[in-house]
């Protein structure tokens, strides 16, 4: 398994590019890393817009669309990415891979658990629609009852890619301006990194990350 693990941090669009260029290569693979910009990924059931757009475009904050599902989601400077592609002829592709987020996230709780933070995946809350990590889609990485991160996915016939995010830093006025999510909610429902009292990763930690992933195996 190839294992890529970025020092430097990544604007949203060279993620993106990553995540499928891997796809492509049919490789089984596990990327990590973290983002270097504020920046808004849409899932590809919206098509390319959502209702903050004109604000984003008007703060020159890229937007930009995922192959994978879910909606709107924001990413901030060290935020940590983490991906996986699985060929469908490896033995380790679930062959239920919708509903093996708990497996193919195994090694972010693992990872975590090192770093000193209980978590796990929950079904997603399902009390704003119109946020990925608040929506009622697939299942979120929580830690003590507010969402931490997510992950979403895109198959093909050759291979799956599951691709997810670690929040390090929240912003909770730029996600009510963006997407509408009050911030309240997000005091209750979402966390990250900081707020649970540990420091931004460095290359060693992502690199622990990468093999962590890399050790969960399936179905």
């Amino acid at each position: 398994m190839r294992l890529l693990v970025h020092p430097h941090p990544q604007d949203a669009r060279e993620v993106l590019a990553q995540d499928l260029k891997l796809l492509r290569s049919g490789e089984e693979a596990v990327a990590v890393g973290q983002f270097s910009e504020v920046a808004v990924t849409l899932g590809v059931s919206q098509r390319g817009t959502f209702p903050g757009l004109p604000l984003a475009l008007a703060r020159d904050l890229p937007v930009l669309s995922r192959p994978s599902g879910g909606v709107g989601l924001l990413h901030r400077p060290g935020d940590v990415h983490f991906a996986r592609v699985i060929p469908r002829d490896s033995p380790h592709f679930p062959p239920r891979f919708p509903d093996a987020y708990t497996l193919l996230g195994a090694g972010v709780v693992s990872w975590l658990r090192g770093q000193g933070l209980q978590t796990r995946w929950d079904p997603a809350p399902g009390s704003y629609p119109g946020y990925c990590l608040t929506s009622a889609r697939g299942k979120v990485l929580t830690a003590a009852g507010r969402v931490l991160g997510g992950a979403s996915q895109y198959v093909t016939h050759h291979a799956l890619l599951h691709h997810g995010v670690i929040a390090t830093s929240l912003d909770p006025p730029l996600l009510e301006s963006l997407f509408g999510l009050p911030r309240d909610l997000a005091d209750r429902q979402l966390t990250s990194l900081e707020r649970e009292g540990l420091r931004r990763p460095g290359t060693e930690a992502l690199e622990e990350l990468a093999r962590e992933i890399s050790l969960t195996t399936g179905p």
